[in-house]
């Protein structure tokens, strides 16, 4: 499973326990109950694909002579990524899978970035403010216009509030404080750092954070604060600064919710919607698990709509057939008893890159050879590219099969996209003998060298 595949999992896990909360659970005043629900959800959210079931097909096996290969919808979308960047010249190009993981990384790294400054915007702030106590916290008294708020043990707090509204300001975050939200704020920090990209992880922090308020006030009331005075304190300071949207404050949730759920009788009705959430649960996690596979696999059912049945040979070719022949004729992958790559004796390669540069090794030597591409090329052309494999003698099996697997998919993605080049339209689409010209440009067979102990 690589991380894009992991990233998707785990994002539409989180929006499956977001919908769930939003539509069943949402108006429910069992609120340390949903609290941990929301909490929980994140972290399961981030387990369950290392849960996930794979399908592996079973008609995919490898035999010597020939490796049946079903053209998979998973496989058809990469021929169609692949056509968006195609190589030019000599030129490397780089997939838009690739691309979109640098831009989750990239959005991850400033992300931090923007929470870091907003933690140095409080430090600085705390810094410069007026010290003093409330029970077992600090207190920093500012003259900037800001809502009170609670930032790990310190409140922070206008000092354009009245005495009288103080000690409510006080006692609310100190609920906050005692309630371990602090925490909870910065478990999210660190989720919404990672989880970026996601709309859905804002949405279930801004729940938590009006869940963490409807705690806050519960308490407050149970204190004793008479409520009337309290609620009018709220209606006060609802209007404020969000820029230190990182910490609980008085008014980082809507306060006309607040004020109704204060208001609300609780009833317990919440037992018999958590039991609507184990079908809900069984039958995304299903459908998430037959709809990915890991990287072991890059084929779907062959029974799908669409699906040709097609083959890859295996020949095998001796030293000395290749020493006769020219070595640009030749792309070898070798792998060692380690599972290591190396393309053409020169170039590292991981598993999951090998796709993407064996045809970009192809499509540099075309370039190379072929200034300008018709399909007069394909009737007039000497040029045969063959793949060669070579494994050492201590080579473990699966890594092998994997190997053959990218190399396959490769040919056929290669096949797709000249067929697009040189007729302009899929290969699917071609006369017959269009077809076999094609192939007979890109061979749909691996050649293999004897097993050597490297």
């Amino acid at each position: 499973m690589d991380m894009l595949e992991y990233y998707f999992l785990v994002n539409s896990y989180i929006l499956f326990f977001w919908i769930f909360f939003h539509f069943i659970l949402k108006n429910e005043t069992a609120f340390q109950k949903l609290r941990i629900y929301l909490i929980a959800s994140i972290f399961v959210s981030i387990l369950l694909p290392y849960m996930q079931i794979h399908i592996r097909s079973d008609s995919f096996s490898y035999i010597y002579s020939q490796i049946p290969i079903n053209k998979s919808n998973t496989e058809i979308s990469t021929i169609l990524l692949e056509r968006i960047f195609p190589i030019e010249g000599s030129k490397t190009s780089i997939g838009f899978l690739t691309i979109l993981k640098y831009m989750v990384l990239a959005g991850i790294l400033m992300s931090f970035i923007l929470s870091l400054f907003k933690h140095l915007t409080i430090h600085s702030l705390i810094n410069k403010s007026e010290e003093r106590r409330y029970r077992n916290l600090y207190v920093k008294i500012t003259a900037k216009p800001i809502i009170p708020i609670l930032y790990n043990n310190t409140i922070i707090v206008p000092n354009t509030i009245s005495n009288e509204e103080m000690d409510i300001v006080l006692e609310h975050e100190y609920q906050h404080y005692k309630l371990g939200h602090y925490i909870d704020n910065f478990l999210l920090q660190i989720f919404q750092i990672i989880f970026w990209i996601n709309p859905i992880i804002y949405l279930l922090i801004n729940d938590l954070k009006q869940i963490h308020e409807y705690q806050a006030d519960k308490e407050i009331i149970k204190s004793g604060i008479d409520a009337s005075i309290y609620k009018l304190a709220l209606i006060k300071f609802s209007i404020g600064f969000q820029k230190f949207a990182i910490a609980n404050g008085l008014s980082n949730c809507k306060i006309k919710n607040r004020l109704v759920m204060m208001n609300n009788i609780s009833i317990k009705k919440w037992k018999w919607k958590f039991l609507l959430f184990i079908p809900a649960f069984f039958a995304v996690f299903l459908i998430l698990s037959f709809t990915t596979s890991d990287n072991d696999s890059l084929l779907n059912s062959p029974e799908q709509q669409g699906v040709n049945n097609e083959t890859i040979e295996l020949s095998t070719i001796s030293y000395e057939e290749l020493r006769a022949n020219n070595n640009s004729d030749y792309i070898i992958l070798m792998i060692n008893r380690k599972s290591q790559l190396l393309i053409n004796g020169k170039e590292k390669c991981a598993f999951d890159e090998i796709n993407e540069k064996v045809s970009n090794s192809f499509q540099r030597k075309v370039s190379d050879a072929y200034k300008q591409l018709n399909s007069n090329l394909l009737i007039n052309t000497s040029l045969k590219i063959k793949f060669v494999i070579q494994k050492s003698t201590q080579t473990n099996q699966g890594d092998y099969d994997k190997m053959l697997d990218y190399i396959s998919t490769s040919i056929f993605n290669l096949r797709e996209i000249y067929s697009n080049k040189l007729f302009g339209k899929s290969y699917n689409l071609l006369e017959s003998s269009d077809k076999d010209l094609l192939n007979n440009f890109i061979q749909p067979r691996i050649y293999t060298l004897p097993d050597k102990n490297i």
